[in-house]
């Protein structure tokens, strides 16, 4: 960290959904265990639901709404869960760029614990990474998050098809909210190759992947199979030694 003021982005998800609110306190944690103060800004969407049904003017309203908020303020780093968020923080709030990084939650994790500012205890957790789609294919993020859990201490195992190669978790392109007929959801064959590893734990970084693959993890519990954000896994690496999360 470099002394700029750092502003949260929680979102939709992270201001609404409860299981994605577990991942906003749980980050939290970890900025108070490495003295990063940060102010937020809850309960504002980024537009992107808007731009993925074809609202584009609505989008475009949106996106001006948000760049108004943020001329509040000021210069530094916006961090964020969702790497939708971050996407369009990134890509369309242009007017507000000036001065102003926008970051996922997953590179600032990453950077407090190669800096020390995080430390972590030994883990005996074992478990797979979900490239999100937006964060990986479109804006390159792949080996932070993996980072993350490699220096909290677990034993990371890669599923077949992984980085530009993984395979979406179903929830992108507005099809989070469609009812789907299928016998064999998208999701359902990701999860599958996340069993397939061996690993206790699916981690993602996102909350679109987060909540398809929670859903599933919750219908079967025989599978033996647990989904976590990388923020989740990292606080309990950091307080528990990573026994259990």
């Amino acid at each position: 960290m470099d002394g700029r003021s750092l502003l949260f982005w929680t979102g939709c998800f992270g201001t609404f959904d409860e299981r994605i609110r577990r991942v906003v306190r749980a980050f939290e944690e970890l900025l108070l265990l490495s003295g990063v103060m940060m102010e937020r800004i809850d309960g504002v969407c980024c537009g992107d639901p808007l731009l993925q049904v074809g609202d584009v003017f609505g989008f475009r309203r949106k996106v001006e709404e948000n760049v108004r908020v943020l001329s509040g303020y000021g210069r530094g780093r916006i961090v964020t869960i969702c790497p939708h968020c971050m996407d369009v923080l990134k890509r369309e709030c242009d007017a507000y760029a000036d001065g102003i990084e926008v970051m996922h939650h997953s590179e600032l994790l990453c950077e407090l614990l190669e800096s020390r500012r995080l430390r972590s205890c030994a883990s005996s957790m074992r478990a797979t990474f979900h490239d999100p789609c937006i964060l990986g294919r479109r804006n390159g993020i792949y080996e932070e998050p993996r980072r993350v859990l490699v220096l909290s201490g677990i034993d990371l195992v890669e599923m077949s098809r992984t980085r530009q190669r993984s395979l979406c978790c179903g929830g992108g392109g507005a099809r989070m909210w469609m009812a789907e007929e299928r016998e064999r959801r998208v999701e359902e064959c990701r999860f599958e190759e996340a069993l397939a590893t061996g690993a206790r734990y699916l981690v993602t970084a996102c909350p679109y992947c987060l909540v398809r693959f929670d859903s599933l993890a919750q219908a079967r519990p025989g599978r033996g199979m647990y989904v976590r954000d990388v923020a989740e896994v990292l606080l309990a690496a950091t307080q528990l030694g990573g026994s259990e999360v």
